[in-house]
């Protein structure tokens, strides 16, 4: 297939990888800093994303191309026609859960892969939300092909099962969550990404409530492009479909970590409770960035659509690091220079710092 690398397989990595980088090898050691990939979820989706960088990069290509069939097959449905639609823009809310789930999965798979054909893989894979489906993917934790069907079936089984709701982003400390427990009745807490950034998820009334005060009160904040409240009670589905959040282990061994948002740690075994806990626990961006041996050291690529994550890890990291967190996409257009950017960012970043490894691949 076009794009596919060395390897001939779109849902492998460079095979010279996987067979000695063992995960007490490459979490043992801290001295070295080591390239960390970032997945986002819900969220970071717009309509158009990636829509140049797949008319330019072959390898990025091929995977939407492989991922469009793998969603005709099971869904019936063109999912690039949903994402590339001329009659939207990308100010218009992509929240339609059938397809900007897997299109956030799918644009984050084939940046790793076009990130491939350039010699750059991770030493380890960090998931947020729905970005945990992919880290799996990205590390050989899981199949290609079994992981987006399972994102499509779980957006499937939501839509059907769970009352509509939302999130709403906040710019301040979540003390004020915590401290205010009449301002967020009928709120849960779904995420603190860094010291003065969380999410609540909650009904549209009570978001719509909440809103108002913040606005009296001069809070920044940001209705999420979601329909549903991820990671709160509004996430409610039949064991089932629960059973259905488990991913397969791939047909090699797990190349790189990949760590949990959820679990603030690496994760060996994706089975449906750990999928169920994906969708309804906090994400706690924070905890797990510093949870990561010598986090400080490492260079970090923000595979979510937006570049969300990359600014969170700013705030995260501090200003040392600044020079070390690249987004390989962005919203305001220009896909190529944007991907184009980054991979001198990271090849650069590894002449700078030589403790930074050489690819083996």
């Amino acid at each position: 297939m076009e794009g596919s690398g060395a390897s001939g397989r779109l849902d492998a990595f460079p095979a010279e990888n996987h067979q000695e980088r063992d995960f007490e090898t490459m979490r043992g050691d801290e001295s070295t800093a080591k390239l960390v990939f970032l997945c986002g979820g819900q969220g970071t989706q717009y309509f158009h994303m990636g829509k140049e960088l797949f008319g330019v990069n072959a390898a990025f290509r091929s995977c939407l191309l492989r991922g469009e069939a793998v969603f005709h097959r099971v869904a019936g449905a063109s999912l690039l026609d949903a994402m590339f639609d001329p009659s939207r823009s990308k100010s218009d809310s992509f929240d339609q859960l059938k397809y900007s789930h897997p299109a956030i999965f799918l644009i984050e798979y084939a940046l790793a892969r076009a990130l491939a054909e350039h010699g750059i893989v991770p030493d380890l894979v960090v998931g947020c939300s729905l970005g945990e489906f992919a880290a799996a993917a990205i590390s050989s934790m899981a199949e290609f092909d079994d992981a987006l069907v399972s994102v499509i079936e779980q957006a499937d089984g939501i839509a059907r099962h769970c009352e509509e709701a939302g999130m709403t982003a906040i710019l301040d400390g979540v003390e004020l969550f915590d401290g205010e427990p009449a301002l967020f009745a009928d709120c849960e807490l779904a995420a603190v990404n860094y010291a003065r950034h969380f999410v609540i998820s909650a009904s549209r009334p009570a978001l719509a409530r909440v809103e108002r005060a913040l606005r009296q009160r001069d809070i920044l904040h940001q209705r999420l492009p979601v329909r549903y409240g991820f990671h709160s009670g509004w996430i409610a589905l039949p064991d089932a479909v629960r059973a259905g959040l488990a991913l397969r282990p791939g047909q090699v061994p797990p190349q790189v970590p990949a760590w949990s948002c959820a679990a603030m740690a690496p994760v060996v075994r994706f089975d449906a409770d750990h999928g169920w806990r994906v969708l309804r626990s906090p994400i706690r961006f924070a905890e797990t960035l510093k949870a990561i041996p010598d986090h400080a050291r490492h260079a970090y690529v923000d595979l979510s659509p937006s570049g969300t994550l990359s600014a969170f890890s700013r705030n995260v990291l501090g200003a040392e690091s600044q020079r070390s967190i690249f987004s390989a996409m962005s919203p305001f257009g220009n896909d190529a220079q944007v991907f184009e950017a980054m991979v001198a960012g990271v090849l650069g970043f590894r002449r700078r710092d030589r403790r930074f490894p050489e690819p083996s691949c």
